[in-house]
């Protein structure tokens, strides 16, 4: 079964794998077998025979198969995968299916009883065939048409005795009409009798609120009237008592004594400028005695005036020193705060250029320097960490177990070299320079990959020349390293010219730039295809 072919072909594609590590295993020890001495014991297991050093192993490689196993043990379990999708989702429809299967006789079984109450009401038997029981319902039909007929009899027979007793109340009521309509018109003759009653009560409404404000208004006035009328009583009272009190023959006599407004309000007025002026000299006492009961104490008979004229002067003129020194030192403080305000207005504008020296004192750490040194180092930086970075994309298209990775600032003073990670011994990060010349050709061609990527931003670069470099190669580097330059040429848009002796190269380029020596000191080109 399909299973049982991915399962097998899993097992072979790990049988594979572990034989394609292995044998890297065995190629990764070959800078380690060339340093073995036939005379003296292998380090590592203390061995005397060295069978690996002096004849090199023969590895089948299988890549290309592990390859072609990957790819179709992928594609089997991709449809493995689409088969077991499939199957669950027909066994859920088959699944769905079963129940609707079980709705649909349940519903069955219930319709099947109901026809049969039904053909049991009617006396029939369901069971039989199409054309009885058709023939049944028209049967059925014809009688049910004619029981409407005679239902529809039996209504018209109920509506004509309705219309006759309704004919009749018609009757009662047009006579009972026309006795009431003559009475009406013996009574009232005019157009609309509705219409002038409402007329008229509407008039009869109006009239009667007016009525009731009208006596509202008037009981208010006769509250009002009885007021005025006690105070009036009350105000007589108290003349009669002025007159009295002043001895005055009548309340004329009283009235031809009083002053006129201008006059009274002008004796109201300085009546209350002499209050004022009387509180003002109570006050002014009031002072006067507090003084001189305070300086009574003070009083020395034996000072004349002219003794205290004297320390008055001196009193008067320590107090104008005073005050002068006084605002000496207001103007002092005005001043102050004018500095202080002043002081804050600098150290705010301090603050914002403390801001750009910060940043340009940044710049200045990070590129600053009269040679120009710094600048072209924090550009180099930048450029190297660009270039590792299209480097390492190109690195893995060659292979997966080299990183490159720039050297630290300890690492960079001491002039070392670039760093590299190496995933098949544990990530362990070592110099480049441990590296074997094909693994050393690989990242140098990394290198230039990554160099012309950068350039190629500028500028357009349709052709790559790569000279010598392949004479270090083992026969499986060489051929891994052509393969990258045939994969770029033919999937990328740059033509790749190589320059070297190795012979081994002639067999993978097809098209081939011969240089021929001659005589004389002259050389000839010819193409090759």
């Amino acid at each position: 079964t399909l299973e049982k072919e991915v399962a097998k072909e899993t097992k072979e594609v790990e049988v594979l794998e572990h034989t394609l590590a292995q044998q890297r295993k065995h190629q990764n020890l070959a800078e380690y077998r060339l340093q073995l001495d036939p005379e003296q014991p292998c380090p590592l297991c203390g061995s005397l025979h060295h069978p690996y050093a002096t004849e090199e192993p023969y590895f089948d490689t299988k890549e290309e198969l592990l390859k072609e196993k990957k790819k179709s043990l992928q594609t089997k379990s991709d449809y493995l995968t689409s088969l077991r999708a499939k199957n669950k989702f027909q066994t859920k429809e088959i699944v769905d299916l079963n129940t609707t299967l079980k709705t649909l006789t349940e519903e069955k079984d219930r319709h099947l009883e109901s026809l049969s109450k039904l053909a049991n009401q009617l006396e029939w038997n369901y069971k039989d065939d199409l054309e009885t029981l058709t023939a049944n319902r028209l049967l059925l039909n014809r009688q049910i048409q004619q029981m409407e007929k005679a239902k529809q009899a039996f209504q018209a027979a109920t509506i004509l005795k309705d219309m006759e007793t309704a004919l009749k109340q018609w009757d009662l009521a047009l006579t009972t009409y026309k006795s009431i309509h003559k009475e009406r018109t013996a009574l009232y003759n005019g157009p609309d009798i509705n219409g002038r009653v409402n007329v008229l009560s509407s008039s009869i409404t109006r009239s009667l609120t007016t009525i009731s404000s009208l006596e509202e208004q008037l009981k208010e006035l006769v509250k009002k009237l009885e007021a005025h009328l006690d105070s009036k009583a009350k105000k007589e009272e108290a003349l009669h008592s002025i007159v009295l009190k002043e001895q005055m023959e009548s309340i004329k006599a009283l009235r031809s004594g009083i002053l006129s407004e201008d006059r009274a309000s002008k004796i109201r007025k300085r009546e209350n400028e002499l209050k004022e002026l009387n509180t003002r000299l109570s006050e002014k006492e009031n002072s006067l005695k507090k003084l001189v009961s305070e300086l009574t104490p003070k009083d020395s008979p034996e000072l004349s005036l002219e003794a205290l004229t004297t320390l008055f002067n001196e009193a008067k003129a320590n107090w104008d020193a005073l005050s002068v020194q006084i605002g000496k030192i207001t103007q002092s403080l005005e001043d102050d705060e004018k500095a202080k305000l002043r002081q804050r207005k600098v150290q705010e504008q301090i603050n914002l250029l403390k801001k750009d020296l910060s940043l340009w004192k940044t710049m200045n750490d990070l590129i600053g320097d009269a040679t120009g040194n710094k600048f072209s180092n924090f550009v180099q930086d930048l450029t190297l960490e660009q270039l590792i970075g299209h480097a390492n994309r190109r690195l893995a298209e060659f292979s997966d177990r080299y990183l490159l990775d720039i050297p630290t600032a300890n690492e960079a003073e001491k002039s070392d070299t670039l760093k590299i990670y190496d995933n098949y011994m544990g990530n362990v990060r070592r110099s480049v320079r441990t590296l074997s010349g094909g693994e050393t050709f690989l990242v140098s061609l990394a290198m230039a990959f990554a160099l012309s990527d950068i350039a190629a931003k500028n500028v357009r670069i349709e052709s790559l020349f790569i000279d010598e470099g392949f004479g270090t190669l083992d026969p499986e580097t060489l051929d891994q390293a052509i393969t990258i330059l045939e994969k770029m040429q033919n999937e990328g848009d740059k033509s790749v010219g190589v320059i070297s002796h190795v012979s081994a190269l002639k067999e993978r380029i097809t098209t081939q730039i011969k240089l021929e020596k001659g005589s004389l000191g002259y050389s000839t080109l010819k193409v090759v295809q």
